[in-house]
């Protein structure tokens, strides 16, 4: 598991948990967000389920974990003429640049409603 906290760099994490069998598959990840990412919905401490991706590429639309510069990002997967770059609910431009790199798709959202 990895703590994630927008534009820096990840950082991992000793700490246990216990996700049921059914919310994850073998080879996802398990990030944790650090701080409340209020232009994505999430809130401190969301579980991100991710699926790697081999090659660093998304469809657009897909809501991913990327890194620029060893900074770590989550947001939108957008790209169009080449251009690739990650946005947020309303569209804006989180991230981009010619070092972006996916590390995966995030497959589910877990959260506990008591934070």
């Amino acid at each position: 598991m990895g703590i994630v906290s927008q534009g820096t760099p990840p950082s991992e994490s000793d700490e246990r948990i216990t996700i049921p069998a059914d919310k994850i598959d073998p080879g996802e990840f398990v990030f944790r967000i650090a701080g409340d990412v209020p232009q994505l919905a999430l809130a401190d401490r969301d579980l991100l389920i991710v699926e790697p991706r081999r090659h660093g590429e998304a469809a657009t639309g897909e809501f991913v974990i990327a890194t620029i510069a060893q900074r770590v990002f989550v947001g939108r997967f957008w790209t169009k003429h080449g251009a690739r770059a990650l946005l947020d609910d309303a569209f804006e431009v989180i991230a981009q640049g010619p070092e972006f790199r996916v590390l995966g798709a995030v497959t589910l959202i877990l959260r506990r409603e008591t934070h």
